[in-house]
Parts: structure tokens; sequence; C-alpha cells
């Protein structure tokens, strides 16, 4: 039934994959739709979209999905929101969020002086090539992680109740019109 009438090539299917012919803001504008219409209280949702969101700023990838699951259980979030929060990070975003936390983490571990703690090692050796990129990456995580869940639980907070005013506001308006038009 929702076949296409000509079936696409492997190649014009791996293109849809990597780059969709409707463009990403489709994707974007459908996970936002599911994740305004959950069920369940606008903490529980604005939370567990924030805990994906903070989840997608760790240098763990291929976690991301449990972490952010189990880091929406433990604040009472919502585990299908917090796994619609991970697609902040994407193979697109990855680069510039893992640039941005080499950065702040050296930043703050030069600040605060823990560079001889974790770059003990002379980096010749694979600890020290680990550990001279990995460490920064942590502390850069947990630092912007904080600072992304609290900008995007504002955020999604703010987005779940204007929007459930608003529908409200839309279905009040067509009771009292089939009201209307039932006296008539």
């Amino acid at each position: 039934m929702f076949r296409r009438r000509v079936p696409l090539s492997w190649r014009a299917r791996l293109r849809e994959i990597i780059l969709p012919r409707k463009g990403f803001s489709r994707l974007y504008s459908y996970m936002a739709q599911r994740v305004l219409r959950m069920p369940g209280t606008p903490y529980s949702l604005a939370a567990g979209f924030a805990c994906g969101v903070a989840v997608s700023f760790t240098p763990l990838i291929g976690f991301h999905l449990v972490l952010a699951a189990v880091l929406a259980y433990l604040m009472r979030g919502n585990v299908i929101a917090s796994w619609a929060g991970t697609i902040v990070g994407n193979p697109w975003t990855f680069p510039f969020i893992f640039i941005l936390l080499h950065k702040v983490g050296i930043y703050l571990s030069e600040t605060i002086g823990l560079n001889n703690w974790f770059l003990a090692g002379d980096g010749l050796n694979t600890y020290g090539q680990f550990a001279q990129h990995f460490f920064p990456l942590v502390i850069g995580g947990m630092v912007m992680g904080v600072l992304s869940w609290l900008v995007s639980f504002a955020f999604a907070y703010w987005a779940v109740v204007s929007w459930r005013q608003h529908r409200a506001r839309r279905m009040a308006a067509k009771r009292q019109m089939r009201e209307n038009t039932e006296q008539l």
C-alpha cells in the first residue's frame, strides 16, 4: 500500500539515508511533534529530552541511548523523550561537539591544574595518547552536559507547556463552534 511504484535502486536508497530529499528539517519537525504529543507531565517530558541532549555531549558514542535512558529514569523523566533528545548528537554535529568539548576540557584542566594528573605519560605510549585526548573530552563533556541540560530543559518545558495551552485553546474553540452549530 505504501510502496513506491518504481522501487529505488540501492544507490538511491543509500543517498536517501545519507541526505534525504525532503531534508532534515522534516525529521526534526517530526521529532518535535512526537515529543510534544507524548503523554506525561511537562517536567517528565522536558527532563527526558534534556537528559538525551546532555548525554549527546559525552564522548561515549556507543552508549548514548543507554546513558540517556538511565539518566532519564533516575531523574523521573520520560525515557522515550530522552531517546529523542539524543538526536542532537548525530554524525553531522559530533565533529563540532567534540572540538568544543576538547577546547573546554583543555581550558578547564589548565585552569584547575589537572594537566599533570592525566598527562603523566609522555604521550608516546598508547595510554599517554589516549589520556591526552579522552580526559579533556570527559571534563568538557561534564561541563557542557550540565549547561546543555539546563538550556534544553528550559526550552523543552516552555515548548510543552505552551503547546498544551495552545492545543487546549484550539480544542475549546472547536467545542464552542460545535455547540453553536448544534443550537442552530
